[in-house]
Formats: C-alpha cells, structure tokens, sequence
C-alpha cells in the first residue's frame, strides 16, 4: 500500500467509529437499531400478494432495483393488508419498516 492511503477495511472501521463518537454511543445505536422494525422480501413472483402475505397497512417498504435498471431504487406505502402496491418485480429486493 502507498504511503498516505487506507485500506477499505481500515476506512469504514475508522468512519464507523467516527459515526458513533459523533451521533450515539454504542449502547443508544444498538437501542435504536434494535427498535426498528424491518425485514426484507425477495420477490419470486410478479404477483402482488404471493411473497407480500406479512405486509400490514402503513407499512413503508423501498424496491431496490439492480444497478442499471432505470430507477433503481422506488419507495411505497401499503395501502391494503397482504398486498404490495403495485406488480413485483422477480429478484427485486423489497426491504420492509414497519412504523
């Protein structure tokens, strides 16, 4: 490695520390990680109800597209119980929060 450079490893260790020292302490981070209610969901069908039975009302859930796809990332509200908002999308990762 060059003199003056980081490796990666390194680097997010050293910005995770960072994060940490500037905005919570350890114990508050883990509180407030532990609070949040999430879970994700890989969809196998275009379906909007065969992967999404666990959805409930007000759920918040974000599609996370692959990389190169025109929008790569799209944000939804549920709306009714059971039943992502609009069709799946096959391999697409929905990530869950659940206020």
């Amino acid at each position: 490695m060059a003199t003056g450079t980081t490796s990666g490893a390194s680097l997010n260790k050293t910005l995770g520390v960072l994060i940490k020292g500037k905005y919570a302490t350890t114990k508050d981070l883990d509180r407030i990680v532990g609070a949040l209610n999430w879970f994700v969901i890989k969809a196998t069908a275009t379906s909007t109800t065969t992967d999404f039975g666990s959805l409930e009302v007000g759920d918040y859930v974000i599609q996370i597209r692959p990389a190169g796809s025109a929008t790569t990332i799209e944000y939804l509200t549920v709306v009714t119980a059971g039943t992502l908002p609009e069709s799946a999308v096959v391999a697409d990762l929905y990530v869950v929060f659940r206020p």
